[in-house]
């Protein structure tokens, strides 16, 4: 019945994600916990009153004839006719914070290990120092990464602006857009290869008259029309043998009844008067 109320709200497949999310919420807490419905409910008023979130994952509805925006991890493994992939010319920024600590990993040589650190301008450790391009060179691998994935989810067509600003100098990988990115890694010659877009014809064609609505059939046309309809549905579908005749009758010999002579006008009226009978 709740599924059948999501009808009434404007964005029906989001009432039943909700749904079924709530569903799946309560089977996996049943599961875990085998408790009661009073146990459950108290579990959902503390989780609401702390103001917990979930991260909820978005379930496909390949029947859904509408634009979906999605962030690219909720995308892996999805495909699309057509992909958007917006962002491009954004900047990453380098978060700064006042204190740092890193703890390298442990070289094959046993180097490296540690804990590497730095506060402000002025204090930082050699471990610290070392440990910061290897940080960046992978930092900008999963960003290539994330970018490879985006631009494969497109079955058909991928659109996407590669528009970026002329710099005086090469930047550095970790501070390049993922417009010069992709411009890196695919080559510029490459892309100066590709047809530039059609631009969209700002002078749409008319839109075709409607034609005008039909008047409504005379009721004497209609009335002749229903009871033709009527009489022809009122036929029976199937006739017996029987009645293929003229009478309706089986057309079978029958033996003729014997005549019965009419009595003479003499004796017609003896038959009223009384009879002697013998008891």
């Amino acid at each position: 019945r709740l599924f059948e109320l999501g009808f009434a709200d404007g964005r029906t497949r989001d009432t039943w994600r909700r749904l079924r999310f709530v569903i799946d919420q309560a089977r996996e807490w049943g599961e875990a916990t085998d408790g009661t419905l009073r146990q459950y409910l108290q579990w959902v008023a503390r989780q609401s009153a702390e103001g917990a979130r979930v991260a909820e994952a978005v379930l496909p509805e390949s029947d859904d004839d509408a634009v979906r925006i999605m962030t690219i991890h909720a995308a892996k493994g999805l495909e699309f006719p057509i992909a958007v992939v917006s962002g491009m010319t954004t900047a990453p920024r380098a978060a700064f914070s006042p204190a740092q600590v890193a703890f390298p990993p442990v070289a094959a040589d046993g180097s490296g290990g540690g804990v590497g650190y730095k506060f402000g301008k002025h204090v930082t450790t050699q471990a610290f120092e070392d440990y910061v391009p290897i940080d960046e060179q992978m930092a900008y691998d999963e960003r290539v990464r994330l970018l490879y994935v985006a631009c494969t989810r497109a079955k058909d067509h991928l659109v996407l602006s590669l528009h970026r600003k002329a710099r005086s100098g090469d930047p550095r990988p970790s501070a390049r857009t993922n417009a010069e990115l992709l411009v890196a890694g695919t080559g510029a010659e490459r892309l100066d290869q590709l047809p530039d877009a059609v631009a969209a014809d700002s002078q749409a064609p008319p839109a075709p008259t409607p034609a005008p609505p039909e008047a409504p059939t005379p009721y004497d046309e209609w009335r002749a029309e229903l009871d033709a309809a009527l009489a022809s549905g009122s036929r029976p579908t199937t006739v017996a043998a029987t009645a293929l005749t003229s009478e309706g009758e089986p057309d079978v010999a029958r033996d003729e009844p014997e005549a019965v002579e009419p009595p003479e006008p003499a004796e017609a009226g003896l038959h009223k008067r009384p009879r002697d009978l013998d008891l």
